[in-house]
């Protein structure tokens, strides 16, 4: 007796097992796919059947609701076993206690829907010892019983979640989390704390099963990157999921030190390698406060962010079971590729609206230089509309640098319709900027008016601070302003590598250059500390990533950042999904009439991986567990 429940516990190891192995679909699109499982689920009521009596027959999909589970009902199942057959209940299952279901019943129902549903008969989950293969197993177990019920849900079939809806008032609820100042050290700040803000809805989560979605927050106020990531919510509703936004150590409300956080003696705690622990450290609480220890957890980030999901999967695996890495330009903040690229590429998304645009932005430039050298500075401050002359040569690599900025945001945020992210902006606005520019009295006037897209949507200005509105940092992109800004120009002079120069050649631009040496500099004289330009590349395996899993990297062709990401596939696991007619992190924004067809199947693949890590980090965390097991006889619940 003892040897054939072993034989029968190898069974249930052995088709998880299989489930294991085969992990993965042909390609679709050009991108392999993680296999969904289907067979594995199939079989595995079957295994069931053979192992505890369960039986099995198709799934109608009807309005029936199956009957809940007796006060008493038992059944001797070891939590790994729960968990599996709970993980089967999930994707479609039903339960009934009912001594009348019989294998005849399969082929009385619809056949229009097949998935599978699972029957406890009331013979194995019933008020009495169970008579299964000749022995008798005890299953009296109310332990089980008021475990089933906490379940929420063993016992009904999936239900259609509400549609979500964006904004601060909708579905999140702001939460603060006593986080440790300094993960890795411990004598200056021992075990100081500060506030971590974060961001919390349980709209959708199936409370205790379904998985936790974890937005790793970037170099901003997280409410900035909860309302522009709908999509996030979209697929909470659909799998039932948690939904977390982090913020970003040393940004928004999450300041170690308070106002002082930005002083140079203060600043120090701000590395990726913290916020990681941070993110780490908040998802292991929040799955203890809220019983979600064995709910899978899958990160999400966008740009900056989406480095810090694709690092978490790195770094801390044993925490994540997957990343969707939307817009993560991880080489080339790590030091790899060409420092023309960035500006190539935005200069190609206006070529690609209208070559002459192009022309006319090079023509503007170079009236402005004309301008200068010519000394007629009130002139070019009249074209302009600037608040002060521009008399020195700082003042005019100010101003290039300005308006340069409001091209590359303009060509982050060609979206197909209006938002609200930097700045309130049209649909399509780099062909607006183009338009602008082609119907101006002049091209420097067309460069103001395109500037003005940008610093001067509400059209209260009268006129350019230039020094006010952009920052010069040691990121050539633009930090932004206030005191965000700060925070990322000292992770620009550390970890993050941001050379990127424009040359006038390969770029529509004027001849901005911005070297090694030039950072090291500023950032000697701006935080006293010097950048550390191989440290990401070490860390987290750059050009080296093939030893990863789990990891979607996701670009559209329209945003700049996406030549300093990852491309195309790495591994069956490492997966690339280039999104035509794509901007900056696209496919993370919620549903719009507008999308273009390649964002909406970019979504569709993303959230059938999504669901496929999920699967299978359930499924692995059941196999861990039974693996501890020696024999069925000696587990009492």
């Amino acid at each position: 007796m003892e040897c054939e429940k072993k034989m029968k516990l190898g069974l249930l190891v052995l088709i998880l097992c299989e489930v294991c192995i085969t992990a993965f679909l042909p390609c679709i699109h050009g991108v392999r796919l993680p296999y969904p499982q289907e067979r594995a689920l199939e079989k595995a009521p079957e295994y069931l059947e053979r192992l505890v009596g369960v039986e099995t027959e198709k799934n109608v999909m009807g309005e029936k609701q199956p009957r809940e589970l007796s006060g008493s009902n038992p059944l001797l199942l070891t939590e790994g076993l729960q968990n599996v057959l709970r993980g089967l209940l999930k994707e479609g299952v039903a339960v009934s206690d009912s001594d009348s279901v019989s294998k005849k019943t399969v082929s009385e129902q619809d056949s229009s829907w097949w998935l599978p549903k699972v029957y406890v008969s009331g013979n194995i989950l019933g008020e009495r010892e169970t008579v299964h293969g000749g022995q008798h197993i005890n299953t009296h177990s109310p332990k089980l019983t008021g475990r089933l019920q906490e379940l929420d849900g063993l016992a009904r079939t999936l239900k259609t979640a509400p549609q979500p809806h964006a904004g601060k008032d909708s579905i999140y609820q702001e939460k603060y989390f006593q986080q440790i100042m300094d993960h890795f050290g411990f004598s200056k700040h021992g075990n100081q704390t500060y506030s971590q803000r974060y961001l919390f809805s349980d709209k959708y989560w199936d409370k205790g099963f379904g998985p936790i979605f974890f937005y790793t927050g970037n170099e901003g106020d997280i409410w900035v990157f909860a309302e522009n990531s709908g999509f996030i919510v979209e697929l909470a509703a659909e799998q039932q999921a948690l939904i977390i936004f982090a913020e970003h150590r040393y940004y928004g409300t999450s300041l170690p030190f308070g106002k002082k956080s930005f002083e140079k003696s203060n600043i120090g705690l701000l590395t990726v390698e913290q916020a990681l622990a941070d993110y780490g450290v908040l998802i292991k609480a929040l799955k203890k406060q809220y019983n979600a220890e064995n709910c899978p957890v899958v990160v999400f980030g966008g740009s900056y962010g989406g480095m810090l999901s694709a690092f978490m999967r790195i770094r801390y695996p044993n925490i994540v079971a997957g990343a969707l890495a939307a817009s993560a330009p991880v080489l080339s903040t790590a030091g790899l590729g060409d420092s023309t690229q960035f500006f190539k590429d935005v200069t190609q998304d206006f070529y690609c609206s209208s070559p002459i645009c192009v022309n006319a932005i090079r023509d503007g430039f170079q009236q402005i230089k004309t301008l200068y050298e010519q000394q007629a500075y009130e002139q070019i401050s009249s074209k302009m509309s600037l608040c002060s002359l521009p008399i020195s040569i700082e003042d005019l690599n100010q101003l290039y640098q300005f308006v340069r900025n409001a091209f590359t945001v303009l060509a982050m945020m060609d979206y197909p319709y209006s938002t609200n992210m930097s700045a309130p902006l049209p649909a399509n606005p780099v062909e607006v900027a183009c338009q602008k520019i082609l119907n101006a009295a002049d091209h420097v006037t067309g460069l103001r008016d395109i500037s003005g897209m940008l610093y001067n949507s509400s059209g209260e200005l009268i006129c350019y601070d230039i020094y006010k509105l952009f920052h010069s940092c040691a990121d050539p992109t633009g930090c932004g302003t206030g005191p965000a800004s700060q925070s990322w120009d000292y992770q620009a002079c550390t970890e993050i590598n941001l050379l990127y120069d424009s040359n006038g050649e390969t770029d529509m631009f004027p001849k901005i250059p911005f070297t090694d040496d030039m950072r090291q500099t500023y950032c000697s004289l701006r935080w006293g500390v010097q950048p550390r330009k191989d440290w990401l590349s070490m860390q987290y395996w750059a050009e080296d990533l093939s030893g990863a899993s789990n990891i979607i990297f996701s670009n559209g062709d329209l945003d700049p950042w996406a030549g300093g990401g990852i491309r195309k596939n790495l591994s069956a696991t490492l997966i690339a999904i280039n999104i035509e007619g794509g901007a900056h992190h696209l496919d993370l924004r919620a549903s719009n009439p507008a999308d273009p067809p390649s964002v909406r199947k970019a979504r569709e693949m993303e959230s059938f991986i999504i669901q496929q890590w999920v699967k299978a980090a359930r499924l692995e965390k059941a196999f861990n567990q039974l693996s501890k097991i020696k024999c069925l006889s000696c587990v009492t619940l």
